[in-house]
């Protein structure tokens, strides 16, 4: 068991609210020139913003435009790990140009058998969660030797958390910060999400109440809404609100704040699952028999 959420490339547009202008904004920083009209071998293109803000599924949204698609020979994504780890990002580069699963495990070999797929063609990469860690700047600075050998115009979109990791990387532009969404996007979202067939009449009422305390955060929105998708009646909605939500005006669009109210009603068996796997560091890889012999012989489970 991996920690972390990994994304991939696929999205349903219809289900993306409220980033169409930001698309294009960023579509524009991809294809516009950056060094006097001369053509560059490797463009860099950052999307930065706070957790739960939306950057992988603005970086999909961009991914699978039409005016993106048409210019480009291969289309690649990666869904990066904390540490920026060369192997496993080449793995994956060679992965999603071939359609196969790369087990090389020699990075010289690695290195070339990437090349050789990117060599003199013309590429749209887009590498996912960049975290900023210790060995990225020289991990990266390997990584787009690589790179190098596509054809000009080659574009590389990433996100991040950080700023400084767009620095690091050295994008010619200033990133893109997304910000939240408007009221009335985050309103439809949290529509599409809590409202389901069979609920009781008057909870819209009580749920434009609470997609107000939600903000603009759209993990958020995602996961009150998916909360309140499995009530059904007014009072049920109601004791939400004035119970479990209560104190979310304390928190403002505090994400860990908020996912806890899907934390908190857990067995209190789940709850030092959890707690244990919390001692590990982000990214930690766990053996699932390993981890299930120790819930055992912790008494957890």
């Amino acid at each position: 068991v991996k920690r972390g959420r990994e994304t991939w490339s696929f999205i349903n547009k219809d289900m993306v609210i409220g980033r169409d202008r930001d698309r294009d904004n960023v579509v524009n920083m991809l294809f516009g020139s950056s060094n006097n009209g001369v053509v560059e071998t490797l463009s860099v293109v950052a999307i930065v913003g706070i957790g739960g803000i939306g950057k992988s599924t603005l970086a999909q949204y961009v991914y699978n435009d039409e005016k993106v698609k048409i210019k480009f020979d291969l289309h690649i994504w990666v869904w990066a790990t904390q540490n920026f780890d060369n192997m496993e990002i080449l793995q994956k580069i060679l992965a999603s140009v071939t359609d196969e699963k790369s087990d090389q495990g020699v990075l010289d070999m690695l290195q070339r058998q990437v090349r050789r797929q990117i060599s003199g063609k013309k590429y749209f990469l887009v590498l996912d969660n960049i975290w900023d860690h210790q060995n990225l700047c020289l991990n990266w600075a390997e990584l787009q030797n690589v790179l190098l050998c596509g054809a000009p115009a080659s574009r590389t979109l990433f996100t991040t958390r950080s700023e400084s990791v767009a620095r690091i990387v050295g994008t010619k532009r200033n990133p893109y910060m997304l910000s939240g969404l408007a009221p009335e996007d985050s309103w439809l979202l949290f529509q599409r999400i809590a409202f389901r067939p069979g609920q009781e009449h008057g909870v819209e009422a009580i749920g434009k109440e609470i997609a107000r305390m939600c903000g603009d955060v759209p993990l958020v929105v995602r996961t009150i809404g998916g909360l309140l998708a499995e009530k059904c009646t007014v009072k049920e909605w109601g004791a939400f609100r004035d119970d479990e939500f209560a104190n979310l005006s304390e928190y403002g669009s505090n994400i860990i704040e908020t996912l806890k109210l899907s934390y908190n009603p857990l067995d209190p068996r789940l709850k030092l699952c959890f707690a244990y796997c919390a001692l590990f560091p982000k990214g930690w890889t766990f053996g699932p028999r390993g981890l299930i012999l120790i819930f055992i012989a912790l008494g957890y489970v």
